[in-house]
């Protein structure tokens, strides 16, 4: 986030959406071994992603993992 420094001085909270099988999906190349193993990390990341706080003037800093149905998008806390 470049020249952010404003928005990260003045704000209470910062937090990001991170989905790991959207970065895997998109990788190009590679041996078939390598693919193989990007198809079953693809699988295994699939129905996650990660709430994270990276900034909270009065609290935390956390990660939270969620599960994440995209063709439906449905987003809900793991736990449930």
């Amino acid at each position: 986030m470049r020249d952010s420094g404003a928005i990260e001085q003045d704000a209470d909270t910062i937090a990001f959406l991170y989905r790991k099988a959207y970065y895997l999906a998109r990788e190009i190349g590679g041996t078939s071994d390598e693919k193989f193993e990007r198809r079953d990390k693809l699988e295994i990341h699939e129905k996650k992603m990660d709430f994270i706080i990276a900034k909270q003037r009065n609290g935390p800093i956390e990660s939270v993992s969620l599960f994440a149905d995209m063709p439906y998008s449905i987003i809900k806390d793991e736990r449930e």
